[in-house]
């Protein structure tokens, strides 16, 4: 048997495929999670662009990786974790350009914040790799690193109440958090967390995400159809995104070019850095 058919046979070709496919969907609920935690409050019109910003990074990164990467078969994907911290440096943008200010400045100015954080990691890691010194990883403490993973860890969980909820975790917004309307947000999200994490850890499949997703979607708007709820109303009683501030219908990558990136404020990207 020729090494073709041997390494492209029938036999690997289907699990190929499969997790090719379920990459691909990973990458969808990623970017759709990261808008949802990065463009809230004044930004939420915005997050559609955001989504897109989001896909087209992964499509960027998905085929550099394929097609340039030193390892074969190799799938990258975009991680949920950086969102936490972006998500502060929009809430920092956002105070600095005042609430209910310009929103085209201030998603402007988080755009720019976005890239130059890209540009920044992506050169660091170059620069390890170039001069050949990512070992030196191996001197970091555990401390160290376990200590940011928890602090973003709970980032997240903060950040997805502020998306369920449009409050924060905390404290002071106990008695908000405790409402029925708000109720009937958190306790289904966390529900659904609890039952991903569940089976995860009980099915070892590369299917168990995206089929839990899709059922999920599915049962969410068969409860929508049994209520008879639209989607205007869906979207009042905040479960799904608002409806974006001008175009929010999907954009080639280039038309990002003509947004006015000139409104974005050096100043408040420097100030609204963590």
């Amino acid at each position: 048997m020729s090494p073709w058919r041997r390494d492209f046979g029938f036999d690997r070709a289907v699990p190929a495929l499969a997790v090719g496919a379920t990459s691909g969907v990973l990458s969808i609920i990623r970017a759709l999670s990261v808008s949802a935690l990065i463009f809230v409050g004044d930004l939420e019109p915005y997050a559609a662009q955001g989504t897109q910003l989001g896909l087209v990074s992964a499509i960027v990164l998905g085929l550099v990786m394929a097609f340039a990467s030193s390892y074969p078969g190799t799938i990258a994907m975009a991680q949920i974790e950086p969102a936490a911290i972006l998500a502060l440096v929009a809430a920092a943008i956002i105070t600095l350009v005042g609430a209910g200010g310009d929103a085209d400045t201030a998603f402007a100015t988080m755009t720019v914040a976005i890239a130059a954080a890209s540009l920044v990691f992506g050169a660091t890691l170059f620069l390890l790799g170039a001069f050949w010194i990512g070992n030196l990883v191996r001197f970091i403490p555990f401390p160290v690193v376990a200590g940011p993973l928890a602090g973003v860890g709970c980032l997240l969980v903060r950040g997805s109440f502020t998306t369920l909820t449009s409050y924060p975790l905390g404290f002071e917004h106990l008695p908000s958090l405790s409402e029925p309307l708000a109720l009937g947000h958190w306790i289904p999200g966390i529900a659904f967390g609890l039952l991903l994490w569940f089976l995860q850890r009980r099915v070892r499949h590369y299917l168990v995400m995206p089929t839990v997703m899709a059922v999920g979607i599915a049962g969410f708007y068969a409860v929508a159809g049994l209520t008879q709820s639209d989607s205007a109303d869906l979207r009042n009683h905040g479960y799904l995104f608002e409806a974006g501030a001008g175009d929010s219908h999907w954009q080639p990558p280039w038309v990002f070019s003509t947004m006015p990136i000139g409104r974005c404020s050096p100043k408040r990207c420097r100030r609204s850095a963590p």
